[in-house]
């Protein structure tokens, strides 16, 4: 008989790429239309499409050290946070206006003006892991002009801080005229159109338009004109507080009588 050999090859094929987190962050809208007054819900999806975890990044939760992966979005020029619409498994966090970046509360502040930003935190994600979570503004009455807003994530991914953008989402709001009206003291409590010549007039300017930094209180140069006369003064007119659009004129803006006078 003849003898027969038979051999058979066996490859196994391995392939090595990076070890790294990688998240996907999407952002919608519940209208892209809005009004003064109206409410807009943001809700903000993602997932860990990479092939390791995503670990945190230092931040202070009231004033505790922390290690957390975290979805931020500031709140929109000329809207107020409402309300939070949906967290799941996320920790709810707040960025108070004046606090440094990465410090949060767990708690919103007394004045709602005074947040400028929800984040929602995990100690980490999964590969593969996702999550869905929203938050409600409201457009302010004197809202003007649309804003963009886009949320960011940050995280740790292949031992290095990493950031994504989600997509900018754009709501349109009708475009108002700036408006100033008179006050008859410096606690702008009560309108006062008409006063008396030799009296202040104490200003503030509706001009939601000029509020381009929501996170800041922001100075603008106004110029008032005399219909009669043709004269034109400049003065600085300061927000009243971050993103709410209202600016004061101080101190109070003098007024006289502009008629000749003998010996004038």
């Amino acid at each position: 008989s003849t003898a027969q050999t038979i051999s058979a090859t066996n490859t196994d094929t391995l392939t090595v790429g990076d070890s790294a987190a990688s998240l996907k962050l999407t952002k919608s809208a519940s209208r892209l239309a809005a009004q003064p007054g109206d409410e807009v819900t943001f809700t903000l999806t993602g997932s860990n499409t990479g092939n390791a975890p995503a670990t945190g990044v230092p931040v202070i939760v009231d004033g505790v050290p922390a290690s957390l992966v975290l979805v931020r979005d500031a709140i929109p020029r000329n809207t107020v946070f409402s309300a939070i619409a949906g967290a799941g498994s996320a920790r709810v966090l707040f960025h108070h206006w004046g606090e440094p970046d990465t410090a949060f509360r767990t708690q919103p502040p007394a004045d709602l003006a005074l947040l400028d930003a929800v984040a929602f935190a995990w100690p980490e994600l999964m590969v593969k892991q996702s999550f869905k979570v929203a938050f409600t503004v409201r457009v302010g009455a004197n809202a003007s002009g649309d804003f963009r807003n886009t949320a960011h994530a940050r995280f740790t991914a292949g031992g290095s801080a990493s950031e994504e953008l989600s997509n900018p989402v754009v709501i349109s709001v009708p475009t108002a005229e700036a408006r100033i009206v008179n006050h008859l003291s410096n606690r702008f409590a009560q309108a006062a159109p008409v006063v008396s010549l030799g009296s202040p007039l104490f200003l503030r300017a509706s001009a939601a338009g000029c509020n381009t930094r929501p996170g800041e209180v922001e100075r603008r140069r106004v110029f008032i004109t005399s219909t009669l006369t043709g004269d034109r003064e400049a003065f600085w007119a300061e927000e009243t507080g971050p993103n709410t659009g209202l600016f004061h004129l101080l101190p109070g803006v003098e007024t006289r009588d502009a008629a000749a006078q003998p010996g004038d």
